[in-house]
């Protein structure tokens, strides 16, 4: 049973990555040299960390940077509102 689960799994995240790999090949004609490389590497970087995580551990890692970095960013918007 948990065999055939990770098969299973693994097959979603073989399909996700063929998709997202065709995304960026059909990106380069659309795309400039370097949109087409931005793209590219944070496509590779979601693929890693999708690969790396659990859904739920990679949620909690964006919940908490995005708590971490919350200050600056009012701090931020402070000095141009002023």
């Amino acid at each position: 049973m948990w065999a055939q689960l990770l098969q299973e799994r693994e097959k979603d995240q073989i399909a996700a990555i063929n998709e997202g790999f065709e995304s960026v090949v059909s990106a380069m004609d659309r795309l400039g040299k370097k949109d087409w490389f931005n793209y590219a590497v944070g496509l590779l970087v979601n693929i890693a960390v999708a690969a790396a995580f659990s859904p739920s551990a990679a949620r909690d890692l964006l919940h908490g940077f995005s708590h971490a970095v919350q200050p600056l960013f009012d701090a931020f918007l402070k000095l141009i509102g002023s």
